[in-house]
């Protein structure tokens, strides 16, 4: 394997166990106001616990620079087991032979997956972004995936605190855009630390790290707000599930990163996808 594919792997597996420690620290956080009515967000344990996801994502970000999204998303499942874990070990959440049957599947199927997806994406530049974005079949898309978020934000309010999907299918979907945006900035900047300047005379290049930073917030924001509503043991996997199908799906669609998709992957795919029912 190329020596950028596997510092792609390294860095999700990094930025996804600092995530896992810090929802571990936020759900704690959630658990105080429980217990005492203060505010989660008055401590400062909350704060730093935002500032690991931050640091977290930083790293997933980083990773897209080297690795392909359809790589890169199904690493989630390195924060599924380490939440898993210290939900366990710190929450004092049980954790289940179902759960552990679960996280094992999750690790067989994240394998697969890595090792039958392409390395990385092709290199674009940013009139062949623009091209992609143009295309019908990525106009489809982000008109449904647009709709979904507006949908699902006029139930939430009602129905967010009552169905765990609500709210992780908020985060999931932007989290998708999030994906697609990472993935064209590492792209844009590698050209420009590479000399080739003429990438800042394009307005695409200014509104998609905005559109990026957008979304990674709301997706924060809703992710905490299914932390304050359910267990951690419940939200990471399902969340992890919901995150690698939207990822996967907007980067195989707007960026045609399509999988060498044989049936082991399909297999291990599948094997990962079924914790999200144990």
């Amino acid at each position: 394997m190329a020596s950028g594919f596997l510092i792609g792997v390294l860095l999700a597996i990094a930025g996804n166990t600092l995530i896992a420690c810090a929802l571990t620290l936020q759900k704690h956080t959630h658990n105080l106001e429980k217990l005492t009515g203060k505010e989660a967000s008055s401590s400062p344990l909350f704060w730093i616990s935002i500032v690991g996801m931050i640091g977290g994502e930083v790293g997933n970000f980083a990773a897209f620079g080297f690795a392909s999204p359809t790589v890169v998303s199904p690493l989630g499942a390195v924060a599924v087991i380490a939440n898993g874990l210290l939900a366990s070990l710190v929450l004092q959440e049980v954790l289940r032979v179902r759960n552990i049957l679960g996280m094992a599947l999750t690790i067989f199927g994240s394998v697969v997956v890595v090792l039958n997806a392409p390395p990385t994406t092709e290199d674009f530049s940013v009139e062949e972004f623009w091209l992609l974005l143009c295309a019908p079949s990525s106009i489809a898309y982000l008109v449904v995936l647009a709709a979904t978020v507006v949908g699902l934000k006029l139930v939430e309010p009602t129905l967010g605190h009552k169905y765990l999907l609500i709210n992780l299918m908020l985060c999931s979907t932007l989290g998708s855009v999030t994906v697609l945006c990472s993935s064209a900035f590492a792209k844009f900047l590698a050209q420009f630390l590479s000399g080739d300047f003429s990438v800042l005379t394009s307005p695409i290049v200014y509104i998609v790290p905005a559109v990026m930073g957008a979304t990674a917030v709301l997706q924060l924001k809703f992710l905490n707000q299914a932390m304050g509503h359910f267990e951690s043991s419940h939200v990471v996997p399902t969340y992890y599930v919901t995150f690698t199908i939207c990822s996967i799906s907007g980067g195989g669609v707007v960026l045609q990163d399509f999988w060498r998709f044989t049936a082991q992957g399909a297999l291990g795919f599948c094997a990962g996808c079924a914790l999200c029912f144990l």
